[in-house]
């Protein structure tokens, strides 16, 4: 009789996956994976940290939930377990929690995979959801949903996956992830919350700027973080011809606050090591059509 029971209570537990209760569970906590000192895998020119945090910006914009990214880790214990900590504040039993990260291996390498805790069938069936809705989206192979034993699945309360959205070592995967991010984490929302929370698109000016083509423009303040994805000009003045003074080398991270249009580019200013203010490039100006080619990106 008790092996009877078991059976029929996992029957129930298959016929409730199916339900809309599974399907429209709202997600708790999301948090972008690696952060601190640990920049995660390397590749094209990113860090997965980055592109992991552009994705829970919208996820957790979109859905409500809880940002439980860590941005303060001294090590990579220190970033896992601050992580942990903070799902566990703001989940229980029934959560559901996402983990966001970038796989990265040979440039060949590509597709999506989740992972979820392999005691977990719930989990275990929207893993599969997960990661046949960003396989179609985003045009790149399903490798399905699979267990492995990773810190912060173990660690907390609920339902947990971590979603490796694609390689960073794959320049297609990459490509595509960024072009199609938004339609991608609306229908990675969308089978969690039965809603998804608009996010206000982006109001050009009603003036754009017109940069010129040659000698000084106008400057604005705007302050940020520029990513280099190719070696780069550090100089002292905004101009082609002024001194070089040193590279910003690939992925490097420079902040900045000014950008001056200038010379035929579009240049950021920083302040350098010895308190001087130097410029870096940023894209080519072009007249009338705003930016041309981009030497980095900014967040």
């Amino acid at each position: 009789m008790k092996k009877l029971n078991k059976v029929l209570l996992m029957l129930v537990v298959l016929m409730t996956l199916s339900t809309s209760t599974v399907a429209t569970a709202a997600i708790t906590t999301s948090h972008a994976g690696h952060g601190g000192v640990d920049p995660g895998a390397i590749g094209n020119g990113y860090k997965e940290a980055d592109i992991a945090r552009m994705i829970n910006n919208q996820i957790v914009a979109k859905s409500g939930a809880v940002d439980a990214t860590d941005n303060s880790a001294i090590s990579v214990n220190d970033n896992l377990a601050k992580i942990v900590n903070k799902v566990n504040l703001n989940s229980n039993g029934t959560s559901w929690n996402l983990s966001n990260h970038l796989n990265s291996a040979s440039p060949a390498a590509t597709g999506v995979e989740v992972f979820y805790y392999a005691g977990d069938p719930v989990g275990k069936v929207k893993a599969e959801q997960v990661s046949a809705t960003i396989a179609n989206v985003l045009g790149i192979p399903n490798r399905g949903a699979k267990t492995a034993d990773l810190y912060v699945i173990r660690n907390t309360k609920g339902h947990s996956l971590l979603i490796e959205w694609g390689f960073i070592s794959n320049s297609g995967d990459v490509q595509k992830l960024l072009t199609k991010m938004d339609t991608v984490t609306t229908e990675v929302v969308k089978l969690f919350n039965s809603t998804v929370n608009p996010v206000p698109p982006v109001t050009p000016p009603v003036n754009p700027v017109q940069p010129p083509t040659t000698g000084f423009a106008r400057a604005y303040n705007e302050t940020g973080t520029m990513y280099a994805t190719e070696r780069n000009w550090v100089k002292d003045t905004p101009t082609k011809a002024a001194r070089l003074v040193e590279y910003q080398s690939t992925g490097q991270a420079i902040k900045y606050h000014k950008v001056v249009w200038s010379d035929g580019i579009v240049w950021l200013q920083l302040t350098g090591w010895d308190g001087k203010q130097r410029y870096v490039a940023y894209s080519d100006a072009t007249q009338g059509n705003g930016f041309g080619r981009k030497y980095g990106y900014c967040l």
